[in-house]
């Protein structure tokens, strides 16, 4: 929630004990800062005293004159008392508004007493515009996303229109995902995937059932965390991702049947953070790789999120094949015996890799 609020009030006071300060100050507040026709406006006024405890008498009666909105408020201090913090609000509902633009005026009477009485006259002014539109709003979901990421958009939040008698639904909600990707749907939540890295800026353009629009941008960037296959027992993982919790970034082993074989530390660190590097991980235990994923975790080792599955493909191991077999005129005897080691160990595979 935002507000638009203004400070305003700073007394000094002249009296028999010599020159001293006296401080206080006042805050006008609007909310919502942006107002429109289908949202309540309210209006608070609020008094802190730092030096002498002044009572704010009155909040006075609210009253309008066009767009004009005016109270009064009497405040009286009897500088003999002792010293404390003192502070007062009150909270003026404005209810739903026309469209247009709004002033807010607060006078305030100050009565001051030590052995004379003296009378100081303030007055602030806040203005305010009230849009007749619905007012588009959303969030996404994860906030550090990767490639090929399912994100999930949510515009629940925005408010609809009114049409001075009754609120106008939002009937459409138009996203553009930056990509060169839109869609329109009735359902406020929608999904979407980002094949390559880099910032976005979505648009969300909300209609409501008299026509009336409203739109809203944020920026996203979507991060980079890839793997690929090197050889049978290594992988490259190029990384250029932006980390707001957690201390290690792990590589994990699995089969395909999902046992666990032992994992990598390759980063360690203070987040928030963005992390950037491009290396190979070689299997913890020199065997055939299966499945990998990339993990976050905390300085205790729990799992905060998992960045990234890498499962070898049959199109994995074919590749591999294709490079062995263009390396193999070129090899000496000892690279040869390697490479045909690791040739039978793709065709142990096979069977068991996914297509």
């Amino acid at each position: 929630m935002s507000f638009l609020s203004v400070i305003f009030g700073t007394q000094f006071v002249t009296t028999v004990r010599g020159f001293q300060y006296h401080y206080w100050t006042s805050e006008v507040t609007v909310d919502p800062e942006s107002p429109t026709t289908a949202d309540k406006v309210n209006v608070t006024v609020s008094f802190s005293f730092t030096t002498m405890p002044p009572l704010v008498e009155e909040f006075g009666n609210l009253t309008q004159v066009g767009n004009v909105f005016s109270v009064n408020v009497s405040i009286y201090d009897q500088r003999l008392a002792l010293p404390i913090v003192y502070e007062a609000r009150y909270t003026y509902h404005l209810g739903r508004l026309p469209a247009g633009s709004y002033q807010f005026k607060v006078y305030v009477n100050y009565t001051f007493e030590d052995f004379l009485l003296h009378w100081y006259w303030l007055e602030k002014t806040i203005s305010f515009t009230v849009t007749p539109s619905p007012r588009a709003e959303f969030t996404y979901s994860p906030p550090y996303p990767g490639i090929n990421a399912t994100m999930t958009f949510d515009a629940s939040d925005s408010k609809p229109g009114w049409n001075g008698t009754h609120i106008m639904p939002i009937v459409s909600f138009a996203w553009d995902f930056g990509d060169g990707t839109n869609t329109t749907q009735i359902d406020p939540i929608v999904e979407h995937t980002y094949t390559t890295a880099g910032d976005y800026a979505i648009t969300l353009n909300v209609t409501d059932g008299q026509g009336l629009w409203n739109i809203t941008s944020q920026i996203i960037t979507v991060n980079l965390a890839e793997f690929s296959l090197v050889t049978l027992y290594k992988v490259h993982l190029d990384l250029d991702y932006w980390f707001g919790t957690g201390a290690n970034l792990t590589v994990a082993f699995y089969t395909y049947d999902g046992e666990y074989q032992g994992n990598t530390t390759v980063w360690t660190g203070i987040t928030p953070k963005r992390v950037v590097f491009s290396t190979n991980i070689t299997h913890s235990q020199g065997k055939p790789i299966e499945i990998v994923n990339l993990v976050l975790t905390d300085n205790f080792g729990n799992i905060l999120q998992t960045i990234i599955t890498f499962v070898v493909h049959r199109s994995d191991l074919f590749g591999r094949t294709a490079q062995i077999a263009m390396r193999w005129p070129f090899a000496l005897l000892a690279e040869r015996i390697t490479l045909f080691k690791e040739l039978t160990a793709i065709c142990r595979q096979w069977p068991y890799a996914p297509t």
